[in-house]
């Protein structure tokens, strides 16, 4: 990510917090309750992360449902070359 971006970002306003936190009192997904609580207290959530955390194997499908419920998470696609010298590349999951 460049600075620029960084600089731009921003997260969601306070509004949309206390919107997002009450959608996840009334969640009755357990996966999808923990990773909201999780991005409104971290910011971003990764596939990595989420398996380590929840062992949550589809976190994709988990950002999808929560979408779905008007909750804003942007996607950024992250590129990155690894020591053996082959790319991969993951999302990183923000609330908006």
């Amino acid at each position: 990510m460049s600075k620029k971006n960084e600089k731009t970002r921003k997260g969601p306003d306070q509004n949309s917090i206390n919107k997002y936190k009450a959608i996840c009192a009334d969640l009755s997904s357990s996966q999808c309750k923990k990773i909201l609580k999780y991005l409104l207290q971290y910011g971003n959530i990764t596939t990595m992360k989420a398996f380590e955390k929840f062992g949550c194997t589809r976190l994709p499908s988990r950002i999808y449902d929560l979408k779905q419920l008007g909750i804003g998470i942007e996607t950024e696609m992250v590129y990155k070359k690894k020591p053996d010298g082959e790319y991969v590349h993951y999302g990183v999951y923000r609330l908006v």
